[in-house]
Parts: C-alpha cells; structure tokens; sequence
C-alpha cells in the first residue's frame, strides 16, 4: 500500500493551528440579569404568545454542554509507546485536538520529531463515551499514518477503554489492531491524588501478537502535577519505564528501562 507523504509545508500548521485555540481568551457578552423579563414587560399576553421566544440561559447552558473541544500541546522528552521508544531517544511535540458533540468525539493526535524536523504520525480518533454510576466506559475506531516513516504502514484499530470512581482509580484501555499490527495492546492503570494538584500512578503494557509480539513490554511509574493558569491548565510529569525479560520481549527483543519526562499546556472549550 502506497505510504502517504506530507508536505513540509505542513510541519508548522497543526501548532499554528493549535496555538490559537490555547492563547486566545474566551469571552463573550452577557446580558443584564433581568433582561428577558424586560423584554415582555407589559405587552399583552397574546402578543407574547405569538413572538418568538427568547433563549432562556438554561437553554444556553445546555446548548453549550452538548458541544466541547479541547486543544493540547506537548512537549516530551522521547516518544515511548508502552516503553518502546518511537524517537530514537530524541525530544518530540505532540500537539492533539478534539471536537465533541454530546456523547460523541472526533480527535486528531500527532506527534513532530524536533531532531528530524517533521511530523511521522498522525492518529484520527472517533469515539462514543458514557458513564454508569461509577463506570465511565469510551469505545470507537483510531485510523493511523505514519508520513516520513520507511516501511511503516497505516493502520486501524477499535478501542474500548473504561475506568471506575473508586480508590486508586482503576482504569483499563484495550486496542484491537485489524489491520497492519493484526493483533492487541492493553493498558492497565492505577493513579491515586497525594497532594493538591499531584498525582502518582502505575501503568502495566502487555501486547498479544501485536506486529508479531506477545508479553509484557514495561511497567510505567509516574507522578503528575497540574495547575491552572487562567483558562490553560499547565501539567508535568516523570515516568520510570521498568522492563524485564518475558515472552517475545527477551535477547535484545525488548525495550530498555528508560526515563521520560514531559509538559503540557491544554485548554478546554
């Protein structure tokens, strides 16, 4: 299958286009606490019957809940995925957006390899999410592109990923690949708040014959801090990626045990 190619010319606009979405502030004019009530004041009732209604700000609210997006902007020190380094051990961007519309969201990751100047992956996401009491549950489909990658095809997978509101938050996310990788990927997760703004957690990575490889590639150790800056939210965090050999993961075939550190400034709107 033909490898997709993108212009260089496209290297900057994901950020330009993301960097809006951060830096500008929101806004937008209120009206007098009382002025719908002007606006019928002694006006005879079948009058008022027959005008259009105002929108009252309980419909505005719910307008506005019922649409959501957010834009995010990263900055990483590699790119490991579950402890496999994607970036030779050089720092990369990974600027993400998504658009959301009651249950429903499109998003679009990526990820801009600073020492080569270019971006080599772009992940497209839709998805459904819901929750239940204390169940919070997302499933959807993720098409993959890997421009200005050698030998590395496209593909797609679906997802399912759920976590519950209890102690230590558990949390697990399972990715199916039918297509390229014709095999899975799982994550689960443990995280606990231990001060204000700070959080440390766990992640465990196991794959089942995902691009031919089954078994346990890491375990992830971090902690987390986050604070609001105006309408931005500011976050780092340190990871410790732990690896040993088990499974296809043995004789060099494995990842090693590595650092990571990243930040990033998000802005939900």
């Amino acid at each position: 299958m033909p490898r997709p190619r993108l212009s260089l010319y496209a290297v900057p606009l994901l950020v330009l286009a993301v960097t809006p979405l951060l830096v500008a502030p929101t806004g937008a004019a209120t009206l007098p606490a009382d002025s719908t009530t002007q606006v019928t004041q002694n006006v005879p009732t079948d009058a008022v019957s027959d005008a259009p209604r105002p929108v009252t700000d309980a419909e505005e609210d719910g307008g506005a809940r019922a649409l959501s997006g957010s834009a995010n902007l990263t900055f990483a020190s590699r790119y490991l995925f579950q402890g496999l380094d994607y970036s030779n051990g050089k720092p990369v961007l990974q600027p993400d957006m998504s658009l959301g519309y009651k249950n429903f969201t499109a998003a679009v990751w990526s990820n801009f390899d600073l020492d080569w100047q270019q971006f080599n992956e772009f992940d497209f996401t839709f998805s459904w999410s819901a929750d239940y009491r204390i169940l919070s549950v997302e499933t959807g489909y993720v098409n993959l592109v890997y421009p200005n990658r050698e030998d590395w095809d496209p593909s797609q997978e679906w997802f399912l990923d759920a976590s519950l509101e209890a102690p230590l938050s558990p949390s697990m996310s399972w990715h199916y690949d039918f297509d390229a990788g014709t095999g899975s990927y799982l994550t689960l997760g443990l995280s606990e708040p231990i001060l204000k703004n700070m959080t440390v957690g766990a992640n465990l990575f196991y794959q089942d014959h995902y691009y031919g490889m089954s078994g346990i590639p890491a375990l992830e150790l971090n902690a987390g801090y986050s604070l609001p800056v105006q309408y931005l939210t500011c976050s780092a965090s340190l990871s410790r990626m732990v690896t040993w050999s088990n499974g296809d993961f043995r004789d060099g075939a494995g990842p090693e045990d590595a650092w990571l550190f990243s930040f990033a400034v998000s802005r939900d709107f």
